[in-house]
């Protein structure tokens, strides 16, 4: 530590400037519903000396030159809307700080003006959300330790959420990852991770998309409104920026995980369209070394583009995609002397992708309607083959092909009715095609491969939706809606209400209450699994209902002065409708990996998670941040057996707590030096426990099915922290930066295997400390 302290000082101190250095900031006001662009809109950068601001045009549009580089506050203020501070935003001498701005109408019951300053950050980027909301930056990404770029890591620092060390698979408030909406551009799309669903159902590496690309986006831990459907724990709801549309600006990143590049710019210097791409390859080369043995060769890259295209009188048009391929081989060791894991024998070839694309339209129908349309592609791709040695040869233990992919069109409809009354309405069908191919040796003596499912075909999705915003007075706002999901394989439907109400009463407290009831479709290959019976081959789950639940959640917050607040939300989750297998522990519920299952299903499940959350944050200002969150719930379900049990994601409580301090360098202070830590505490997930007497008696593992979930893995203390360095020079600015995730290394649980040389049950344990160092430059 004592080498890199050093190695650090000496960056700064051969970077002291006396130039001070600045930038352009502009963007476009509109408003927050009908789109439309508000003119002579007030844009002040505080704390500014002489006082610099501007006004925005008849488009909207406004622009701030000689800008001094570093962090700057901006305040937006005009007639009839609320009042927008946004703090501490990231301004460097390559690149122009670009933001369009929503603005909220607000009125008294007799009319009048209020102005009343909102957080950034403070408030759901979807203004018809009532609470367990949060909405997250590219920079908190790249700042907050523990985050390493990927924003499923950034949100385990939040209320309500764990994530693990292998996988960023999310569980929310005791619900399994699998149950988790992932939005890009509005349009539901397959998970969007590296090595997506490898590990975890709805989990993966880290996610494909580059937090370069990200605009700001939203998550949502429960209760959310009714234009997120087909989610049953969680919502990702995941934006892409714009890229510049006057100025060309690059970036170049090379670190211990690969390379990165990114372009922006307009095609053609003074035209209005722009392009925006960033692409990432990684072998893991130089890590390799602190990597588990049966990790193997791992290689993964991405490619994400959006090319934007106003149209005068025709609103605008964008084109956006996302693709990811990844690959890791493991080889078997030849000479069986050299087999001192179970994994030394097999030779396992993963080979995954992932893509989503789409064009969308936006056009102002009116002053207070507009129109977005969308058809997108997204799907997963996935062909795994695992051999081991029998014999002296390599024998065949499963193959796995699951090709899935979403042809979906999209289409939202936004009109304000008045100040107080703003209207949502959207509709959505997608065709989900699939090529499955799934097959596995059931035990050891078998020398051939039984087939699971052996499938190809599509099935419709489609929803719709209504919401709106109504606010009844300057301190109560109502959110009502409803949501329609209907499944054309089985002719499933279902009807889904939601409410919520905000009501401030006091100037700087607030009360929230919010239900949904919630369904989300299972995995497809669940419905198709294929089951032989006296020689006929049925399909016993292909009328499974949707997995449904209630959630409803309660929320104070006080606002502590300007930049900390205090929020309490307490929660209760009724799940019901849970596929389960008759007379058996099994449920759906817990379900994190399992591709080879052919049993037959019933949806008479159910489940209950109830809990606290508490939030206590600072946002940055004046070079500090810092959060802090507790999370004490539990989980519980009840199988086809009728046996209330604890979930596999009853954990019970996890504890967060993160913090940063920031320092300007140099003589006219243009640098950012920074260092960031997280510790996160939590319990460890569910296991059955071990029948020793039958273990040793069969040689390899046998479990406890009796006791379902009755055991627990150790808790966990994971140590993560970050060193940034952020230089500007007059035509360049770079960044440094050093990530270690689980500096502690803590042991990470994966399982029980049977030694059979030494005679011995043992834990299958890796601490995966992951260290990052990477280098950027900004031209």
């Amino acid at each position: 530590m004592k080498k890199i302290f050093y190695f650090l000082l000496i960056i700064i101190s051969a970077n002291i400037q006396s130039q001070e250095l600045s930038q352009t900031i502009r963007g476009k006001i509109s408003d927050k519903y009908s789109g439309m662009p508000l003119p002579g809109a007030n844009i002040v950068i505080l704390n500014s000396d002489p006082i610099k601001g501007t006004t925005s045009d008849m488009d909207g549009k406004f622009r701030l030159d000689k800008v001094p580089v570093g962090r700057v506050s901006i305040q937006i203020t005009t007639l009839g809307y609320k009042t927008i501070t946004f703090g501490d935003l990231i301004l460097s001498s390559a690149k122009e700080l670009v933001i369009d701005l929503e603005m909220e109408e607000k009125y008294t019951e007799l009319n009048t003006v209020v102005v009343k300053a909102q957080k950034d950050k403070r408030e759901s980027i979807n203004k018809m959300t009532t609470l367990s909301a949060r909405t997250f930056t590219v920079e908190e990404t790249q700042r907050f330790a523990g985050g390493g770029d990927d924003p499923a890591r950034l949100a385990s620092g939040y209320a309500g959420v764990a994530t693990g060390l292998q996988s960023n698979g999310i569980v929310i408030r005791g619900n399994a990852p699998k149950g988790l909406l992932w939005l890009i551009e509005g349009v539901e799309i397959s998970n969007p991770n590296h090595f997506a669903n490898l590990a975890t159902l709805g989990g993966g590496g880290m996610t494909a998309l580059s937090a370069q690309m990200m605009s700001n986006s939203g998550f949502l831990t429960g209760a959310f409104p009714a234009e997120y459907g087909n989610a049953i724990s969680g919502v990702f709801d995941l934006k892409m920026r714009t890229g510049n549309d006057e100025k060309r600006e690059h970036a170049f990143l090379i670190g211990s995980n690969g390379i990165d590049f990114s372009s922006e710019g307009p095609f053609i210097k003074g035209k209005k369209s722009s392009y925006l791409f960033n692409y990432r390859y990684s072998t893991l080369a130089l890590i390799q070394p602190i990597l588990p043995e049966e990790a193997g060769i791992i290689k993964y890259q991405d490619l994400s583009l959006k090319l934007n295209f106003p149209v005068k009188g025709a609103g605008v048009f964008s084109f956006w995609g996302l693709g990811a391929t990844d690959n890791q081989i493991h080889k078997a060791k030849e000479d069986s002397l050299d087999w001192l894991i179970p994994s030394d024998n097999n030779e396992n070839k993963y080979n995954l992708g992932f893509g989503a694309s789409g064009v969308s339209h936006k056009i102002i129908l009116s002053k207070n309607s507009n129109l977005a349309t969308t058809l997108a592609l997204s799907g997963n791709l996935m062909n795994v083959t695992e051999k081991e040695y029998d014999n002296g040869k390599l024998a065949p233990v499963q193959k796995l092909l699951n090709n899935a992919w979403n042809y979906t069109f999209n289409s939202v409809f936004n009109h304000r009715f008045s100040p107080t009354h703003n209207f949502r309405a959207g509709f959505s069908a997608t065709d989900m095609c699939y090529d499955i191919d799934i097959s596995s040796r059931q035990n050891p003596e078998e020398d051939f491969l039984t087939n699971y499912i052996s499938e190809e075909g599509s099935a419709m999705l489609y929803r719709t939706y209504y919401q709106s915003t109504v606010n009844i007075s300057d301190k109560i706002c109502l959110n009502p809606g409803v949501s329609f999901m209907y499944f054309a394989l089985n002719e499933n439907y279902s009807v889904e209400p939601r409410l919520g109400i905000k009501w401030n009463f006091l100037p700087s407290h607030s009360l929230s209450f919010a239900y949904g009831k919630h369904s989300r479709l299972e995995p497809i290959n669940y419905y198709l699994a294929e089951k032989a019976e006296a020689e006929i081959i049925t399909k016993p789950n292909i009328n499974l209902e949707f997995s449904k639940a209630h959630h409803f959640v309660l929320s104070y917050e006080k606002q502590i002065g300007e930049f900390t607040r205090i929020m309490v939300e307490p929660y209760f989750q009724l799940l019901f409708d849970i596929p389960v297998v008759e007379n058996s522990w099994f449920s759906m519920l817990n379900l994190e990996i399992d591709w080879y299952f052919n049993e037959s299903l019933v949806n008479e499940g159910t489940g209950r998670n109830m809990g606290i959350d508490l939030t206590y944050e600072r946002f940055l200002q004046k070079g500090l941040y810092y959060l802090a969150t507790i999370s004490l719930f539990d989980s519980r379900y009840k199988g086809g057996d009728g046996i209330v049990r604890n979930t596999r994601f009853n954990k019970n409580y996890v504890v967060n707590f993160l913090a940063g301090k920031e320092w300007k360098t140099g003589k006219s202070e243009n640098n950012l030096f920074s260092i960031n830590g997280k510790i996160s505490i939590y319990g460890g997930d569910r296991l059955h426990p071990v029948d020793e007497e039958a273990t040793f008696l069969s040689q390899e593992m046998v479990y406890d099915y009796s006791r379902a979930f009755k055991d627990s893995e150790e808790s966990a203390q994971i140590l993560s922290f970050s060193i940034n360095y952020r230089i500007n020079k007059k035509k360049h600015s770079s960044f440094w930066s050093i990530h270690l995730i689980n500096a502690l290394q803590e042991n990470e649980f994966e399982g029980y295997t049977f030694n059979k040389e030494k005679q011995r049950i043992e834990k299958n344990e890796d601490p995966f400390f992951i260290p990052y160092l990477s280098y950027k430059i900004m031209f």
